[in-house]
């Protein structure tokens, strides 16, 4: 009896593929299928992995004011919030990307 649970997604041996764009669509690493949460903005694409991501993005571009403690700056390169595109976190692009936010956050009703 087959599985309801059956994946074709990569090689045993293949490896984990990260895409950063350029394609069509953005693809899972492992499963390489199309993520469900992702949309187009005049600046670039918008992604998330899950909602648990979705709303963790939400939450960085609605924020006003970032703080960090100014003698410790790995987060710069190292965190995610330091690996996002510059047009997310500019406020001038806030309005639009939060747009686009919960219109991804809207897939999730139809």
């Amino acid at each position: 009896m087959p599985s309801l649970w059956t994946v074709a997604a990569r090689e045993k041996d293949a490896p984990v593929v990260f895409s950063w764009g350029g394609g069509p669509a953005m693809l899972d690493p492992y499963f390489r299928e199309p993520l469900w949460f992702q949309t187009h903005t005049r600046h670039g694409r918008l992604w998330a992995y899950n909602l648990e991501h979705l709303n963790l993005l939400s939450q960085y571009v609605r924020a006003t004011l970032r703080e960090h403690d100014p003698w410790y700056e790995p987060w710069r390169k190292m965190g995610l919030f330091g690996r996002l595109p510059g047009w997310i976190k500019q406020a001038k692009n806030r309005d639009e990307a939060l747009r686009g936010l919960d219109r991804m956050r809207s897939s999730l009703a139809a």
